[in-house]
């Protein structure tokens, strides 16, 4: 059944169904005949991974609310017990196509996103007889359906092990940069991959140590200038975003300004001006965000650490 109507407690059923639209997935050029098809895929596996998630909030009547994509489990993919039953992310690991969606999304992001999007989608309306707003419709979907599975994928650290962990950095740099040069803001925005790579950034960051011990994670950081364009949107762009995708990136660079190598090194990763962007971020952004929850003080210790530090910084480089 394509739409997914497989009930759960058939466990067997479901994670054949899921894995076998896994295998199908395969890197494809945006707005080829082989992308649709892909993104067909994608929606597909995105209706069960919803279904399994509400199943198991329904069969557990004290969990009323769907915790927040971001937060990290007790167990792993491979051992969920007291947890959310993940059997479609874990079957997308297992098949290796994290990747596969991640670069899907990084390609077709370039493509849709960018000054050629219009040319691109009418071409493809030319090309497969179909109305514009049909291709419009499609593309905006599928940047949603990838955004979703990706962000659930990066909830889990088995996930972040196998991860191409550049073309990550990558497209979160991406995301920023797009969002800086947008002129408007999109609609749906808080379901978009410039709000999704702010989620990314979290879950990449949450295990910086661990992922500095066996990768180059902070060279390709600070080779991107990602936290530069972090703080430079989150500055200028703020408005955009919802408060609770604004506490994820704060909680981001928590974990980035509690990583040893930037400790050992602050002034390799930011400018003077982005000293006092980190500074506004923390003064205008998120004090009204603590003091409407200052139990968010704690999480963000780090960071607030940190801007005290390049607060001096700061003042010392104007004197």
């Amino acid at each position: 059944n394509d739409q997914g109507e497989e009930s759960i407690n058939d466990l067997g059923v479901f994670n054949d169904r899921v894995r076998k639209i896994s295998r199908k997935l395969l890197f494809s050029d945006p707005m080829t005949i082989e992308w649709f098809a892909v993104s067909q895929d994608i929606e597909r596996l995105v209706v069960l991974s919803n279904k399994e998630r509400n199943e198991n909030f329904e069969q557990d009547e004290e969990k009323k609310a769907v915790p927040q994509i971001g937060k990290t489990s007790s167990g792993t993919l491979w051992d969920q017990t007291g947890e959310v039953s993940d059997n479609t992310i874990r079957i997308l690991v297992e098949e290796a196509k994290m990747n596969v969606l991640l670069r899907l999304l990084s390609s077709s992001m370039t493509a849709v996103t960018g000054s050629d999007r219009e040319g691109f989608i009418h071409q493809a309306a030319e090309d497969f007889n179909q109305e514009v707003k049909i291709i419009y419709d499609r593309v905006d979907q599928f940047e949603i359906n990838v955004g979703v599975l990706l962000q659930r994928c990066l909830n889990h650290v088995e996930s972040l092990q196998l991860c191409d962990l550049p073309v990550l950095v990558e497209l979160i740099c991406d995301a920023m940069k797009i969002t800086l040069e947008a002129p408007d803001k999109r609609e749906k925005f808080e379901l978009r991959f410039n709000t999704k790579a702010l989620y990314y950034f979290n879950s990449l960051f949450r295990r910086v140590d661990a992922l500095e011990e066996t990768t180059n994670l902070l060279h390709w950081t600070q080779e991107n200038k990602l936290i530069p364009l972090i703080l430079e949107t989150l500055v200028l762009k703020n408005e955009w975003y919802t408060p609770d995708a604004l506490k994820s990136a704060a909680e981001g660079l928590a974990y980035f300004c509690d990583s040893e190598t930037f400790k050992a090194k602050r002034d390799d990763f930011l400018t003077l001006e982005d000293k006092e962007r980190m500074i506004k971020f923390r003064d205008e952004i998120m004090q009204p965000i603590i003091k409407a929850e200052p139990t968010f003080k704690k999480v963000i210790r780090p960071l607030l650490d940190t801007v005290e530090r390049v607060r001096r910084d700061v003042k010392k480089a104007k004197n």
